[in-house]
């Protein structure tokens, strides 16, 4: 029996707690010892990764501002005498106060003594408007008021523009007090920046529930004032639904909002799994996201339940079932450091608790062992993306801390009289990055790049691996096919989207893929598994109304690894069917 123990992979530690049958013992050791690897069986890492998005369909234009009115009435009846001539003397700039005034001066001091148009004039004047508008002042202008021009004067006047007033059109609801709230920077700000007016306008559409659309005039007032019009609408709750395999067998996932209930401008979803049969997941989340100030700062709460039986035809040749319960709670707050129409990089930052348990049973025998990892750590992430008329990108970049504290413990246990201890560093620290991105070629064509990496050089518990499988960069694998400590993927995607533009729908859009996956172990007894390699390419289409669903369909086929559980390369078929309903 020692001879045995002492041939085990270095990867646990067994403390033997009572006596028992040579042969069970020896049994008991030897799948304690596998309990990592078999862990990382079907749905290996963490197995709520492998769940598919709801994804909507992408919008097809960035976010923009309110288009400015121009020009003002005082250009329109100087605009009939743009022939007459005049030779300018001297000039009466009236209104600068932010802008050097020797920098507007600057523009007009060239044409005194200068025969000229009113017109030529008229076009210097509108310089002095660009350079506000280069400045970063979208409602502030220099306008040549109706004069006589006696004498060479020439008068002109710069109103710097800001917002007086904000006006709410619709029924908003309680949103209505977010959405002042969030206007509330914009009247304070004199005059009004373009930076500001972006960030305050994003945050805005970021109110759950809320759809408006903005308008503002330049100021009309001597005072510099205008008045923003925003015309919206607001839909408390929201139901979206799916239908895809979710590493058991296909399931429903339903995922259901409640937004913007209070002032506060909160929003709470639940999502769920819909199990039909005994062996479907049971997944059941939640979150809060609680916005605090005028500025974008935000609490969010979060959790999650996961139940699942998976697959694992390994432990089915030695007889026993797996069960997979996993749970985790977090708590973190966010903040966008940027944000305008076309970019926004947001820093988060938080804390979590995670328990994951892996239990194996053997009908023939009773064996049990559970495996119980709980997991205490802090997380901080930056969020970049980035939105034009042809391209798109985001990237985020996170770095997790794992502390030996708090409530976190590993640990084995069994019915066959002995505990052990698992071969994973709870003071981990693990990097992660992900990034797309997509570009829109000419006739209709598009191309998607994306990809995720992991580092850490510490061995991890499952709920903090990368996994991949599917939908994540292997889709002609099942979803937690491959997992490891540290490991990266990638894919590729060329499209052509054909607008159909009836009701139902709207965008018809083939594609063809190929991706690449590969995880490493930083466990020694672990690392025969590290030259395995997921590759897969396929071909697929999309069909979407632009609004209530989005259907993806593709086939894909191994090239690279055989699959663990079929030990074959055969075609894959991966099918996910998303709906959504916001109007209530």
């Amino acid at each position: 029996m020692r001879a045995f123990l002492n041939e085990l992979p270095p990867m646990m530690f067994f403390r033997i707690t009572r006596p028992a049958l040579a042969t069970s013992l020896a049994g008991a050791a030897w799948l304690a010892s596998a309990l990592p690897a078999w862990g990382q069986g079907a749905l290996r890492g963490n197995p709520v990764d492998a769940l598919p998005p709801l994804e909507r369909p992408a919008p097809t234009q960035p976010a923009t501002s309110p288009v400015i009115a121009v020009p003002s009435p005082e250009e329109e009846a100087i605009r009939q005498r743009l022939a007459q001539r005049l030779v300018p003397r001297h000039f009466d700039v009236t209104g600068v106060r932010t802008l050097p005034f020797d920098q507007v001066q600057a523009v007009l001091q060239p044409l005194a003594g200068k025969e000229t148009t009113i017109g030529q004039l008229a076009q210097e004047v509108n310089k002095i408007t660009a350079l506000y508008q280069e400045a970063g002042y979208p409602l502030s202008f220099a306008l040549l008021q109706d004069q006589t021009f006696a004498n060479g004067l020439v008068v002109v006047t710069v109103v710097e523009g800001h917002v007086g007033a904000v006006r709410i059109e619709g029924d908003l609801g309680s949103a209505e007090d977010r959405l002042r709230t969030l206007a509330q920077p914009l009247v304070d700000q004199k005059p009004l920046t373009r930076e500001l007016l972006e960030r305050q306008l994003n945050l805005m559409r970021g109110v759950p529930g809320v759809t408006f659309t903005p308008a503002l005039d330049l100021p009309r007032r001597a005072d510099g004032a205008s008045e923003l019009v925003l015309t919206g609408t607001h839909k408390p709750f929201g139901v979206n639904g799916g239908v895809s395999d979710l590493g058991t067998g296909v399931q429903g996932l339903v995922n259901m909002s409640a937004n913007s209930l209070t002032p506060l401008g909160e929003q709470v979803r639940l999502t769920a799994a819909v199990p039909v049969n005994q062996d479907d997941v049971r997944y059941f989340a939640g979150d809060i996201r609680v916005p605090v100030g005028s500025d974008g700062l935000a609490v969010k709460v979060d959790g999650y339940t996961y139940r699942a039986r998976p697959d694992d035809q390994a432990l089915e040749y030695l007889g026993f079932d797996r069960k997979v319960r996993n749970q985790r709670i977090g708590v973190g707050l966010s903040y966008p450091l940027l944000l305008n129409n076309t970019r926004s990089l947001t820093v988060s930052g938080g804390v979590y608790a995670t328990q994951s348990r892996d239990i194996y049973n053997r009908d023939i025998d009773g064996a049990q062992f559970e495996q119980d990892v709980r997991v205490r750590a802090a997380t901080t992430q930056l969020h970049y993306v980035e939105t034009g008329q042809r391209q798109s990108r985001d990237i985020s970049l996170s770095v997790s801390r794992g502390f030996d504290a708090a409530g976190a413990r590993q640990g084995i246990t069994s019915n066959f009289g002995f505990t052990g201890s698992p071969n994973v560093d709870l003071d981990f620290t693990r990097w992660n990055l992900e990034a797309k991105q997509s570009v829109m070629l000419p006739a209709q064509f598009g191309v998607t790049l994306s990809g995720a990496a992991q580092y850490s050089s510490d061995v991890l518990p499952n709920t903090e691996q990368i996994s991949f499988g599917s939908w994540r960069y292997a889709m002609g694998y099942p979803q937690g096919e491959q997992s490891g400590d540290k490991g990266f993927g990638v894919s590729l995607e060329l499209n052509r989207r054909f607008a159909i533009g009836t009701t139902y729908l709207s965008v018809v859009q083939p594609y063809i893929m190929a991706d690449y996956a590969r995880t490493w172990y930083n466990a020694q007894s672990l690392r025969v598994f590290n030259d395995r390699q997921l590759v897969s390419a396929g071909l697929g289409f999309r069909v979407t109304d632009d609004r209530y669903y989005l259907f993806d369909f593709n086939a894909a086929k191994p090239m690279g690894e055989r699959t663990v559980n079929g030990n074959d390369r055969d075609w894959r078929f991966n099918a996910n069917y998303s709906v959504f309903y916001d109007a209530f």
